[in-house]
């Protein structure tokens, strides 16, 4: 299986709120303190670094700075904010970022903007607004993308078409409405859409699925889905 279909399987699963099966590797790495981590990316031992609901700051993000070899980093439930994200802008060849149920706002957003080669994005219960979204259309080779619990409205899609390689895109438990899903209908290549806990209607969808007959929508409170 490669990263990309084991990403894909990822964030259909989790939107659906269950865990997949990991890559044992995976299980093993977010057991090592990051220091540990660090040192092996540093020594070319491996390339990514996952931390989960641990006590990482703000100050220890630090140890990232010029891990250009990194290609993954996952941060899930830390302790992270806007001020340690900058120590992320480096990271030259990183291709996955997880940031989810972190304090991080739009204004941590910027750092990120410079991972240029940055494929997928989860900031996931972030406080992200529609100010923040407009601003991660600079990430021109994102194709995954999950700001489930955030605060964008309609207004945020307004932009989406200037991510041309996005495919897949989770917006759950945000104040969107059919209004919104018009500004979709120009993505042509969105193959998973997930709105649950939106305000986006059977109309919507169905009128969204007339323009993208072979993208995959899940809305509604978990009844809602559309082949």
């Amino acid at each position: 299986m490669t990263l990309r279909t084991w990403l894909s399987l990822t964030l259909m699963i989790c939107a659906l709120g269950c865990r997949p099966a990991e890559p044992t590797r995976e299980t093993e790495l977010e057991e090592l303190p990051l220091a540990e981590q660090v040192e092996q990316v540093r020594r070319g031992a491996m390339d990514q670094i996952q931390i989960e609901t641990r006590h990482v700051t703000d100050e220890q993000l630090a140890q990232l700075a010029g891990l250009t070899r990194l290609k993954e980093l996952v941060l899930t439930d830390t302790d992270v904010s806007n001020a340690g994200v900058r120590h992320l802008a480096g990271l030259t060849s990183l291709r996955r970022l997880v940031l989810g149920e972190t304090s991080l706002t739009d204004e941590g957003i910027e750092p990120l903007t410079k991972l240029a080669n940055l494929e997928s994005l989860n900031l996931a219960s972030c406080e992200i607004t529609s100010a923040g979204f407009e601003r991660l259309t600079r990430l021109k080779k994102l194709w995954a993308l999950r700001l489930g619990r955030s605060r964008i409205d309609d207004s945020a899609l307004a932009c989406i078409t200037q991510l041309p390689n996005l495919t897949q895109l989770i917006l759950q438990n945000a104040p969107l409405t059919d209004a919104g899903l018009v500004q979709l209908e120009d993505c042509n290549d969105l193959t998973t859409l997930y709105l649950e806990g939106t305000e986006v209607t059977d109309e919507g969808v169905g009128r969204l699925k007339e323009s993208l007959p072979h993208a995959h929508v899940h809305w509604g409170a978990g009844h809602g889905h559309h082949e």
